[in-house]
């Protein structure tokens, strides 16, 4: 457990320019390969749109750009630790208690949902599970969307971004500008849907301004998409 409230990663608007900076040039580079590939096989890799594996391809290398745009943005040139950028230590009882929470989390969003009007799963099933249930399509959803990308997004929009907001303005502010951020990154969703993903973009970062713990809202972050994976994955398999 956390005993006392540690302070949040020290981080100034240069070092977020360089991280952004490198972000966003890496993103260039990924968009210029891929319209090579495109173009190299006359946009054949396109038949796997009807498959999630575009999503999971996405999520490796948005995870891979984020992961390296802080290790060299920040990390390496502060000569910082892995604890000077959030990764404090953490107990494995919290993490526990706040991996269930995210699963109550996931549930409580699609009770909102359901108040606004909002069929539950609109978008996710066709998203994440356009052929239905298999195996290894879950398997590969529920490790990359369930696992993998919560840790570069919590890294960035929490470590970096929020961290950067707090140093400048008071908890509600801070708090509030990260979670419209969040929900704007996610604007290909329905307006309420936005709001709802800024609404946990709040909780997340209330949980990191609460702790000081980057692990916190990563574990809340997973638990929270690893119950949409699963609970839309067992509806599909169930369905059969």
């Amino acid at each position: 457990m956390i005993a006392d409230k540690i302070p949040l990663p020290q981080i100034d608007g240069r070092t977020v320019f360089h991280v952004l900076l490198t972000i966003a040039g890496l993103i260039g580079l990924v968009i210029i390969a891929g319209s090579i590939v495109y173009w190299q096989t006359s946009g054949r890799f396109l038949d796997l749109e009807e498959t999630p594996w575009p999503l999971v391809v996405g999520s490796l290398v948005q995870t891979l750009i984020i992961v390296v745009s802080i290790e060299f943005g920040w990390r390496r040139r502060k000569e910082l630790s892995f604890r000077d950028i959030g990764f404090q230590q953490t107990g494995i009882g919290l993490l526990v208690m706040v991996a269930i929470a995210g699963f109550v989390l996931a549930g409580t969003i699609e009770g909102i949902e359901r108040q606004l009007g909002i069929k539950p799963g609109d978008l996710v099933p066709e998203l994440i599970a356009p052929q239905g249930f298999v195996w290894p399509h879950f398997v590969a959803v529920l490790i990359t969307v369930g696992v993998i990308a919560p840790i570069a997004e919590e890294m960035i929009f929490r470590g970096v971004l929020y961290s950067w907001f707090r140093s400048r303005f008071n908890i509600p502010l801070a708090i509030f500008l990260n979670a419209g951020l969040f929900g704007l990154i996610h604007f290909g969703y329905p307006l309420p849907l936005m709001a709802l993903v800024a609404l946990m973009g709040a909780v997340f970062a209330w949980s990191f301004e609460r702790t000081g713990s980057l692990w916190v809202p990563i574990v809340l972050h997973i638990g929270q998409n690893s119950a949409v994976v699963i609970a839309v994955y067992a509806t599909l398999y169930f369905q059969r």
